[in-house]
């Protein structure tokens, strides 16, 4: 418990700082979690003997790079080039009678920790110059909408918890996470829809419309993301993905969520 009191006191403030100065520092944290989330992966494959190949870390760091200096243009010009560049690695690999499966797996390693963080920074910095009046402040589009997601990502995994462990009495999928219930995933839907829908309205002034839509798509797909790193996990039959956070498991442990949720906001809010 100790542990994660300390990695909470310290790892909040500086997230809050990195997505409150936004830019360089928020990109930067973007490439380190990133990087970590990589590495895990690397790990847990490689103890069932499944190889990601080097270049696969290389990409990730670019393409979070030129998404920052780029945006959109400079994601789907990353994606390009890393793809194109497998295609080209095949010719040294072609003799290794793994080859097909080391670049596959290198690609949806990439695409994992690599294409869908990126748009951490692409929401971050969405519409940088509309700036919101809000009861706490002046904000960015981009920023508040980033801090909603957040909050409702949080109090998804609060309202599931904390009704699941005291009402759960139907197990929702006990192969895949035997502790989730029917009716924590319940609460955890209302709660995370109500949590963004109250805040943006009341203390960021946001449109209902809008934060109707982004409640439901994080109220559905939080824990959606949460399940899809269980059968991860489960499949290489590990219990955490790491230890980066200490007491709280490792980065793809604390990201399993937003990897999933912050591309489907940032598309939502383009599109909107």
């Amino acid at each position: 418990m100790l542990k994660r009191i300390l990695t909470a006191l310290i790892g909040i403030p500086i997230v809050a700082g990195a997505i409150v100065q936004g830019g360089a520092l928020f990109a930067l944290l973007a490439m380190i979690l990133s990087m970590g989330a990589w590495i895990e992966l690397k790990k847990m494959l490689e103890k069932n003997e499944i190889k990601l190949l080097p270049v696969g870390l290389g990409a990730n760091m670019i393409v979070l790079f030129v998404t920052w200096q780029f945006g959109l243009q400079g994601l789907a010009a990353g994606i390009t080039v890393t793809f194109l560049s497998l295609f080209v690695a095949t010719l040294s690999l072609h003799k290794d009678p793994a080859w097909f499966e080391k670049i596959n797996y290198t690609f949806w390693g990439f695409f994992y920790t690599g294409v869908l963080p990126a748009h951490f920074i692409l929401l971050r910095e969405f519409l940088p110059n509309f700036i919101l009046t809000t009861s706490y402040g002046n904000y960015t589009f981009g920023e508040l909408v980033l801090w909603l997601v957040l909050l409702g990502t949080w109090a998804s995994d609060t309202f599931a918890y904390f009704f699941g462990i005291t009402l759960g009495k139907h197990k929702m999928c006990p192969t895949i996470s035997p502790k989730k219930s029917w009716e924590g995933a319940v609460a955890g839907f209302i709660g995370c829809l109500a949590t963004i829908v109250y805040l943006g309205n009341n203390f960021l002034q946001m449109q209902y419309q809008l934060l109707i839509a982004i409640g439901l798509i994080v109220a559905f797909f939080a824990p959606i993301g949460d399940l899809l790193e269980s059968v991860l996990k489960r499949k290489l039959q590990v219990k955490d993905s790491g230890n980066f956070f200490p007491g709280h498991g490792g980065i793809l442990d604390r990201l399993d969520s937003l990897i999933i949720v912050l591309p489907l906001i940032y598309y939502l809010v383009l599109l909107a």
